[in-house]
C-alpha cells in the first residue's frame, strides 16, 4: 500500500454513503481511519464507526477561526468511552494542551499552524512536549 497507514475522512465534505465506502475500503486494506468532525451532528455520525480514530477539528471551515471549546463541548455531549480521539487545530502552546487534557483527557494533538509560524519548529516542539 505504498507505506500508507491511515486515511482521513472529513465528514463536513462527505455524505454517509461515501464515508461508509471509504471506511470499508480502508478496513479491507488494513488501513486505519481518522474521521474528522467539527460539531455534534458530525460526531453523531462518526461514533458509528467502531474502529475509527476521531479527530475533533477546532477550526471553523467558514471563518477559519479556531476555538478549543469545540473539542471540550463535543466531549461533554458524548460518552466516547474507549474511542481514540485527536484534538485538531488551535494548539498554540503548552497551556492549550494542558487545557484540553484537563477538560477531556485527550492526549493526542494535531499541531500545524503554530509550528509553521514559529521561527524554530524544533524549539516549538520542545515547548509543546515539555
Amino acid at each position: 500500500m505504498i507505506g500508507a497507514d491511515c486515511i482521513l475522512i472529513i465528514l463536513k465534505s462527505s455524505n454517509d454513503e461515501l464515508v461508509l465506502n471509504l471506511y470499508d475500503a480502508a478496513m479491507e486494506c488494513g488501513l486505519d481511519c481518522i474521521i474528522e468532525v467539527h460539531d455534534e451532528d458530525e460526531m453523531e455520525r462518526a461514533i458509528k464507526f467502531e474502529n475509527a480514530i476521531i479527530g475533533i477539528n477546532n477550526r471553523n471551515l467558514k471563518s477559519f477561526e479556531t476555538d478549543l471549546k469545540t473539542t471540550v463541548n463535543i466531549c461533554k455531549t458524548f460518552n466516547l468511552g474507549e474511542k481514540t480521539l485527536i484534538c485538531e487545530s488551535g494548539i498554540n502552546n503548552k497551556e492549550d494542551i494542558n487545557y484540553i487534557f484537563e477538560k477531556t483527557k485527550i492526549s493526542n494533538f494535531l499541531v500545524g499552524e503554530s509550528l509553521i509560524r514559529s521561527p524554530s519548529i524544533y524549539d516549538k516542539m520542545k515547548e509543546l512536549i515539555a
